[in-house]
């Protein structure tokens, strides 16, 4: 029974429904695999290394890059989720940020408001069990038109983000 956890354990377990399991599997997610990459990725960055390794085993650029915005949209998504729930339901921030992702990450727990969920409240929901479980990627991948393959090579741009 989640309602009787702390919220130090139930901030955990929305960390862990939202990396979810291994891919291949029916839970939804990002992935433990896009996880994995994603922390190679930024381990890599800060050690100044110039390829992104692990094990002896190298990770393309294109592939962390994927990990990237697997993430950046799944976080978008569940942003815009919990800020529509946080609108048209009363409950706590907490609540809803946990029905949103156990919902996105198909995993069935709840903190017990879910049956008291407006109609909006419950399309959301549902909509979030749908994107999680196709993943966010394929959702894109299914939307967006490839753009055509462009011969140029533009100069590169140093531009500061510190």
């Amino acid at each position: 029974n989640f309602t009787l956890t702390s919220k130090p354990t139930s901030i955990f377990g929305m960390f862990l429904m939202f990396v979810g399991s291994a891919p291949g599997s029916t839970a939804g997610g990002i992935k433990v695999t896009t996880f994995f990459i994603l922390l190679v990725f930024v381990y890599s960055y800060i050690r100044n290394k110039n390829a992104c390794s692990i094990y002896n085993r190298s990770i393309s650029i294109s592939l962390a890059l994927r990990a990237l915005v697997k993430f950046f949209v799944s976080v978008s998504i569940l942003s815009i989720a919990i800020f529509i729930l946080s609108i048209f339901e009363n409950a706590s921030l907490l609540d809803i940020s946990f029905e949103c992702v156990s919902a996105f990450g198909t995993v069935g727990l709840s903190l017990g408001i879910t049956p008291y969920l407006t109609d909006i409240g419950k399309i959301t929901i549902i909509l979030l069990m749908f994107i999680g479980r196709v993943t966010p990627l394929a959702i894109l991948y299914s939307i967006i038109k490839e753009a055509p393959k462009d011969n140029v090579q533009y100069p590169d741009e140093n531009i500061s983000i510190i």
